[in-house]
């Protein structure tokens, strides 16, 4: 029973390994774009929060 086991647990291991790494790949091929494009709204958003101007914009 133990060598059954460990071969699923290997086996488990295995294709999530694998699918870890795909799922990987794809993001950094595929997420490049987006992630840069949150990157800079919440850039702008911390520079329009700390902008000398922010006392005037708020209720």
């Amino acid at each position: 029973m133990e060598n059954e086991d460990r071969l699923l647990k290997r086996l488990a291991g295995t294709w999530r390994s694998g699918y870890q790494w795909y799922t990987q790949f794809w993001c950094a091929f595929y997420g490049g774009e987006p992630a840069a494009k949150a990157a800079e709204i919440a850039a702008l958003e911390h520079a329009y929060q700390n902008s000398p101007d922010t006392i005037k914009r708020t209720p």
